[in-house]
């Protein structure tokens, strides 16, 4: 919203906060963590509906 307030159009701010290259090392890590933890879930989900048949 930043971005908007300082005149930017709405497309153009989202495309500035999607911008994956300005991010820092913690940052980065608290997204692989993230998508770690849903690759865990997914494949405990998918191990337990094959159990199941």
């Amino acid at each position: 919203m930043l971005d908007v307030f300082q005149g930017m159009t709405l497309q153009r701010a989202v495309i500035n906060s999607l911008t994956f290259a300005i991010l820092e090392v913690g940052e980065w890590i608290m997204i692989l963590l993230f998508l770690f933890i849903i690759f865990l879930e997914a494949s405990a989900n998918f191990r337990k509906k094959k159990k199941r048949t």
